[in-house]
C-alpha cells in the first residue's frame, strides 16, 4: 500500500510550484517537443537546460512526455531522462505507460531499476517484489533506487531489509552514506505511516540493538523526538 503521507507531501510540493510551472509553460508551451529532443543535444548546457525546463513544467506536459516515451524515434538517453520526470508528476495517467515500458526493459537491469523507481513514486505496488530483490544486487545505484522507492511503497516487513542495507558498504564515491541516508528516510517513512504498536516495537528493537547503533544515531539525527 503506497505511503499516504509521502504522497501528500509530494502533491503539496507540486501545488507550491504550480504558479511558477504555469509561467514556464506559458513561455514554452509551443516548444515542448523541441525541448524533449534537446535532452540528447549537442552540448551539456543544452541538455541541462532542457532537463530543467521539463522538470519545471512536468505535471503540465504529461501528454507530451508520454508521447515521447512511446516514440520509437527517441533513443535510450532521452527516454532515461523522461522516465524520472514522469515519476515526479503525481499523475495517474503515467502509470500504465510506464508499466508497459518497464515490461519492455526488464532485461536491462539499470533501465528497469529507473522505471521501477518512477512507478513507485506514482504508487504502483506491482514493482514492489522487484525492488525488494534489487536490495541484494551489487550495483550501488540500483540499490539506492530500490531504497528510495521503498520510502513510498515499503511496508513494515521491509524494515529489517532496510536495517541490513544500513549495515552494508557500497564502496567509494559517497554511495555508502547516500544509501544509508536513504534507508533511514525509508524506515522513518514506513514507521510514520504505520504509527502503531508495531512501529514502536521496531524502534525499540533498533534502539536496543548493538548492531544497529549507527542506525539509531542516524535516526536520532533525522528526528526531533527522543525515544
Amino acid at each position: 500500500m503506497p505511503n499516504n503521507k509521502v504522497f501528500k507531501a509530494a502533491k503539496e510540493r507540486l501545488e507550491a510550484q504550480a504558479a511558477h510551472a504555469q509561467r514556464v509553460y506559458d513561455g514554452y508551451a509551443d516548444q515542448v517537443n523541441e525541448i524533449i529532443r534537446a535532452l540528447d543535444g549537442s552540448s551539456r548546457a543544452d541538455q541541462e537546460r532542457a532537463m530543467r525546463l521539463l522538470k519545471q513544467m512536468s505535471f503540465l506536459i504529461v501528454p507530451e512526455l508520454l508521447a515521447a516515451l512511446q516514440n520509437p524515434a527517441f533513443n535510450t538517453t532521452i527516454l532515461g531522462k523522461i522516465v524520472p520526470i514522469l515519476g515526479d508528476t503525481c499523475d495517474d495517467r503515467a502509470r500504465e505507460p510506464l508499466w508497459l515500458y518497464y515490461q519492455q526493459v526488464q532485461e536491462d537491469p539499470e533501465r528497469a531499476s529507473l522505471v521501477a523507481l518512477s512507478l513507485a513514486h506514482l504508487g504502483d505496488a506491482r514493482v514492489l517484489s522487484f525492488l525488494r530483490n534489487e536490495l541484494d544486487c551489487s550495483d550501488p545505484q540500483r540499490v539506492f533506487n530500490a531504497v528510495s522507492a521503498l520510502r513510498v511503497l515499503g511496508e513494515l516487513e521491509d524494515i529489517n531489509r532496510l536495517r541490513a542495507i544500513h549495515h552494508s558498504s557500497f564502496g567509494s564515491g559517497g554511495f555508502t552514506r547516500k544509501i544509508r541516508n536513504g534507508a533511514v528516510s525509508a524506515i522513518l517513512a514506513i514507521l510514520d505511516e504505520d504509527g502503531g504498536h508495531s512501529a514502536d516495537r521496531f524502534l525499540d528493537q533498533i534502539r536496543g540493538s548493538f548492531a544497529d547503533r549507527a542506525l539509531w544515531k542516524d535516526i536520532s539525527a533525522y528526528t526531533e523526538f527522543s525515544y
